[in-house]
């Protein structure tokens, strides 16, 4: 009796599923443009209209409508990075990470998704990176000039005018000890801006500055010799 009540429930699920998936009714002819021809060769799937599957189909047409919106708004050409179908279980809605044409496809991808029936998007997030680094960058400068050192600025939220609301700002310093003068010279700096939420600063050994990136300095915590954190909100304390 158990084994029959758990079918049942298994084939519910089943037909509940591919109900929510049926919504979306494949056109019987596309034409495809180069750039969705080099999506599907990138992801290793036919570039015959014909060849794909249904979900094929939907993601192809769903990601050239995300890069147009993009190219629309912010007249210029995007590329694809990576695309995540709509999860029916968690309610998750498609999303495609792009990067704009020239820019870095490692560290200036975005996020695109649809909410509440329209394309929204985190490019302002790039937009603002380069500005707002500058910024931290020249209100440190004269107190970490004597000091081999590294500024990476990470933009979380950013208003309407792309300007950075959220953020938080990484400084690592050569130098072999702690230094609580300099921490808090260092955070009445940084909060004078209005960006920076949170600061953190590590001293660290000549060898972990060795071709140190953006990308892999959090993987190099054995050359971390001391540390401190603060928030903005305990900076105004």
């Amino acid at each position: 009796m158990k084994t029959k009540f758990k079918m049942i429930i298994s084939m519910a699920l089943i037909i509940t599923i591919l109900g929510g998936c049926s919504t979306f009714m494949p056109k019987e002819k596309v034409e495809l443009n180069q750039r969705q021809i080099a999506i599907l060769e990138k992801e290793g799937k036919p570039t015959e209209w014909g060849k794909l599957m249904s979900y094929e189909k939907q993601s192809i047409q769903t990601i050239e409508e995300m890069l147009v919106y993009l190219e629309n708004k912010y007249n210029k050409e995007f590329c694809y990075g990576y695309f995540k179908m709509a999860d029916f279980v968690t309610g998750e809605s498609d999303s495609l990470l792009a990067y704009a044409k020239g820019d870095n496809p490692e560290t200036d991808l975005f996020e695109v998704h649809e909410e509440e029936g329209k394309f929204v998007d985190d490019y302002g997030l790039v937009l603002a990176e380069p500005i707002f680094h500058a910024e931290v960058e020249n209100v440190v400068s004269n107190l970490l000039s004597g000091f081999n050192h590294e500024v990476y600025t990470y933009v979380g939220t950013v208003d309407e005018n792309n300007s950075v609301i959220a953020s938080t700002v990484v400084l690592i310093i050569e130098k072999n000890e702690k230094d609580d003068d300099l921490d808090k010279a260092l955070a009445d700096k940084v909060f004078s801006l209005n960006g920076p939420t949170e600061l953190d600063v590590y001293y660290v050994t000549s060898a972990f500055l060795e071709g140190v990136t953006k990308k892999n300095w959090e993987h190099r915590g054995n050359e971390i010799i001391e540390s401190y954190f603060i928030s903005r909100k305990e900076w105004e304390k």
